[in-house]
């Protein structure tokens, strides 16, 4: 009679593998699965109690059926080694996540429905796309502009480094006397750019978003103009005050770091202190203002000037290399996924009180965002051409 595979022997082939004991058919059964290990710590959104523990026991019915009837196949590429002790405690629930059309399923909803993404085609995630407009209104598109120099105004140097960042440089004498130019870097839906201002100060940006900046800051401070989002690593300069303009707020720094996220299709404006300190004033009403420490985030808009404490990987997770969302509104996580998707949404249905919380990456196509969304069962989507709709 054939032994019947338990979730102890699984644990014990990890143990073993770890410790390069393994049987050949061993290592081929890790080796294939470990990238489903891999996709869960970053993609499974969360579940309750109950339906974790459902899930769980789904999952695990599933492995061991495909176990026992040896239908595991065959690792097709070489894979190195790793560390796997920090997936045992994964693996001793056996919650898989594949890429192969596993459906998972409420099982204490009726008729055991199982939740579908309808795709007609799928979107690619965005990339390193950006426009440079100089002074004189020349624009130079960043995505094709080869590496070296890419233009020099005033005594600064333009240039393009292998890894695709905006490095500015002064090349001239420091006491002549430059026009003061402006230079300006946009992103468009589905693209991101950093770069490197002339104090040296670091720059991220995020889809739609655009910056507009001296191309040589003043003697007596530095200001740059933003809409979108942008991340920033301010270079400290103890003379200069360092001074970002976005919707309705602005922000004053000598050197720390922060983002600020001021779309124009957001009802907030939201500055987020990740390190040292920054003042935040609002345009709407010049006399308020607040200081904020790391974790802090400033809320503003027309009406309302607030102060709140934040989880800050959730609020730079664009710059991180993923979506995080924490019980964050359909509409809101979908004005993401537009932006970085450049795609269109439309929505069938009242879809106002339904939230998600999970952690993606920005890296994968759209279905593969739109199917962790779905596992919740509260929502379905259509993808036709770069128009998703969203469902009930």
């Amino acid at each position: 009679m054939k032994k019947t595979t338990t979730q102890s022997d699984l644990l014990n082939m990890l143990k073993k593998y770890s410790a390069d004991k393994a049987t050949a058919s061993e290592r081929t059964f890790v080796e294939y699965y470990y990238d489903f290990f891999d996709q869960l710590n970053g993609d499974l959104i969360g579940f309750t109690p109950a339906e974790r523990e459902n899930l769980e026991g789904e999952m695990e019915n599933w492995l061991l059926t495909q176990i026992n009837a040896q239908k595991l196949p065959l690792a097709e590429t070489k894979i190195r080694k790793k560390n796997l002790w920090p997936y045992l405690a994964v693996a001793a629930t056996l919650v898989l996540m594949t890429v192969t059309g596993i459906l998972y399923r409420r099982q204490h909803q009726p008729n055991d429905k199982i939740y579908k993404l309808t795709l007609i085609n799928d979107v690619r995630p965005g990339t390193d796309i950006a426009i440079l407009t100089l002074s004189n209104g020349k624009k130079i598109s960043l995505e094709d502009a080869k590496r070296g120099q890419v233009a020099r105004q005033a005594g600064i140097e333009i240039t393009k480094t292998k890894d695709g960042q905006l490095v500015y440089k002064a090349i001239g004498k420091k006491n002549e006397d430059y026009p003061m130019l402006y230079n300006t870097v946009e992103t468009p839906k589905g693209g991101q750019h950093q770069l490197i201002l002339p104090d040296g100060t670091k720059v991220w940006l995020n889809a739609s978003s655009s910056l507009k900046y001296p191309i040589r800051f003043a003697k007596k401070e530095r200001t740059v103009q933003l809409t979108g989002e942008g991340y920033f690593e301010v270079a400290k300069d103890k003379t200069r005050l360092f001074k970002v303009f976005s919707a309705g707020q602005s922000v004053e720094v000598h050197g720390t770091h922060f983002n600020v996220f001021a779309y124009a299709d957001e009802q907030f404006s939201r500055t987020t202190l990740l390190e040292g300190s920054i003042s935040v004033s609002s345009q709407y009403n010049k006399t308020e203002h607040h200081f904020l420490t790391p974790g802090q985030q400033a809320i503003v808009n027309e009406k309302q000037f607030e102060v709140e404490e934040v989880d800050v990987n959730s609020i730079v997770d664009w710059k991180n290399g993923y979506f995080i969302f924490k019980e964050d509104n359909i509409h809101t996580i979908m004005r993401k996924l537009a932006r970085w998707y450049n795609i269109d949404i439309d929505y069938a249905g009242n879809l106002d009180d339904l939230n998600f919380s999970g952690k993606v990456s920005r890296s994968k196509n759209i279905s593969e965002i739109l199917k962790v969304l779905s596992l919740t069962g509260d929502v379905k989507f259509k993808v036709t051409g770069r128009r998703v709709t969203v469902m009930l």
